[in-house]
């Protein structure tokens, strides 16, 4: 059995949640808690209708179905919208329309062919030249005003920077890195800061599983200024990622 809703599909035999590609990883109380509200397709659900069937009546604090619907929204939410609403006497309820998916004896759909056609984009932490600057922060800044961009502008599935900086702690290439993230496409970079109030940053479209540079943009300006020039070459890029998507599954079909 799956359930489809938003950018989200719900496995319920494997008790696994994915966006696109990419599994989110979610406590067994939360995934309980999103679990039983997406079978309710959009009914509200009271906190204490909650209790009784995720925590069958055991006597918890009144924070444990606070605390589970926090850490699904941590997870799921964008930066501008929801997966779960709460209302005061109400209680909570999944805002996207539902989508019950019948599976049974093997037939039906896969999770694979469930999931989005649509590329799914890591953005690398962005190096910094000289790392010991006072706008060593800008790398930083930068991916994540990268990450929103993508996901509010362009509408494309992308990997959080929480779960990028994980990965990069501990792998170094960035094919290892796309794959523990599950993304088709990494663009990462870099930020050189010259003099005192002047920034140069480049960043790269790459094709992971071939190591191919397929796109790249470069700007100068201002410290103060970096944001303007920052999206604008975002926005050249992911024009460029669009097109090679499009060839690459022109040519696989």
């Amino acid at each position: 059995m799956f359930y489809r809703f938003d950018a989200f599909v719900l496995d319920v035999v494997r008790r696994e949640v994915w966006r696109d590609r990419l599994r989110i990883d979610l406590r067994p109380r939360p995934l309980e808690v999103l679990t039983y509200l997406v079978q309710c397709e959009n009914r509200w659900v009271s906190a204490q209708e909650l209790r009784q069937t995720v925590w069958h009546d055991a006597v918890v604090s009144g924070d444990a179905v606070r605390t589970a619907i926090r850490d699904v929204r941590r997870e799921l939410d964008t930066c501008q919208d929801s997966v779960i609403d709460s209302r005061r006497r109400a209680g909570y309820r999944i805002v996207p329309p539902v989508e019950r998916i019948e599976n049974s004896s093997g037939a039906g759909p896969s999770l694979h062919t469930l999931r989005s056609t649509s590329p799914t984009i890591a953005v690398l932490p962005l190096h910094m030249f000289p790392d010991a600057s006072p706008e060593a922060y800008l790398g930083w800044a930068m991916a994540d005003a990268l990450t929103s961009q993508l996901a509010l502008e362009q509408c494309l599935p992308v990997v959080s920077q929480q779960s990028v900086r994980a990965a990069a702690l501990h792998l170094r290439t960035a094919a290892d890195i796309a794959e523990k993230v599950g993304a088709d496409y990494l663009i990462e970079g870099s930020v050189h800061v010259e003099h005192t109030n002047k920034v140069r940053a480049t960043l790269r479209l790459v094709h992971p599983c071939d190591g191919l540079i397929l796109a790249a943009e470069s700007y100068a300006c201002e410290v103060a200024d970096w944001r303007p020039h920052h999206s604008a070459a975002a926005a050249r890029l992911t024009d460029r990622l669009s097109s090679h998507h499009v060839l690459q599954a022109a040519s696989a079909a």
